[in-house]
């Protein structure tokens, strides 16, 4: 298991990341690996719980069981509808790594050249960036890509359109029957088709089998999962008194202030407290 228990927390980090998902897990190991000294100390904080390959559900009436709601705030699967898009997002430790199609291709250099994207942002700086990102999720194609029947049906469209389809890069293991490089044990894609769900073989390379343990082994890194609510508001302003930020009974816990607060969600950095409800009793 990669969260820590509630119990072993400390009154202070030096860093604070809000959220497991690409932006938190990648932030926390960049953070763990890099030569400084000493080593910074180092709190991700996940609304969702930890989910590990046998807990995901396999079934309808189990995949609306784990929905997350008002009611289910430890839910996996968060729909959101607005008026143009639906979006299905993760809520666990891992983010929406845990329940994506797993597909890793690098966007086209013609990206960055439209009038519409900053000049300041090129292909060729962020280029080793996504490489580095591709090699540590191990982004590969499936080596079966053209035995199967969806593949073989999309071929065939694609044969009277005049071209022929080409297997994307995917962040599953193929390969690996054991231990991982970040030291987690994996087992070879069996093909069941129930990536969006949740892998239960263990063959996902969700952030769960890499950047997060990653961080983890490099540093003095702490996972606290399972946290229903968090909010965050200016220093010294206190903890919130809305009673939303209850649940189950349970009142907040205020964390004492830390040196710096950073959301994976959103590009900013800014000093705050933060106020959690705590729900589990494995917290």
């Amino acid at each position: 298991m990669l969260a820590t228990p509630w119990e072993q927390r400390k009154s202070a980090y030096d860093f604070i990341i809000i959220g497991s998902g690409y932006g938190g897990a990648i932030t926390a190991a960049h953070l763990a690996t890099a030569d400084l000294h000493p080593k910074p100390s180092i709190c991700i904080l996940e609304r969702g719980r930890e989910w590990q390959p046998g807990d995901y559900p396999e079934t309808i009436p189990g995949v609306l069981g784990a929905t997350r709601s008002s009611v289910n705030p430890l839910g996996l699967y968060e729909l959101l509808n607005y008026n143009d898009i639906s979006v299905i997002k993760g809520s666990g430790l891992g983010g929406t790594s845990l329940i994506n199609a797993n597909v890793a291709i690098l966007p086209d250099r013609e990206v960055f050249e439209q009038l519409s994207w900053p000049g300041a942002i090129t292909y060729d700086a962020l280029l080793p960036y996504y490489q580095h990102a591709s090699q540590v999720l191990a982004a590969n194609p499936h080596p079966r890509a053209l035995q199967l029947a969806k593949v073989q049906a999309l071929e065939r469209r694609a044969k009277e359109l005049g071209t022929s389809v080409q297997a994307l890069n995917i962040v599953v293991n193929f390969t690996i029957d054991g231990q991982n490089p970040y030291g987690v044990a994996q087992k070879p894609c069996i093909d069941c088709g129930n990536c969006v769900s949740g892998c239960n073989v263990g063959a996902k390379n969700t952030l769960y089998m890499n950047f997060l343990p990653l961080a983890r082994n490099a540093g003095d890194v702490v996972t606290f999962s399972a946290l229903a609510l968090i909010s965050s508001g200016p220093l010294d302003s206190g903890a919130p008194s809305d009673p939303a930020l209850t649940h189950g009974g349970i009142n907040p816990q205020r964390m004492d202030r830390t040196r710096l607060v950073g959301s994976s969600s959103g590009s900013s950095w800014r000093r705050t407290t933060v106020v959690m409800v705590v729900v589990g009793a494995t917290l």
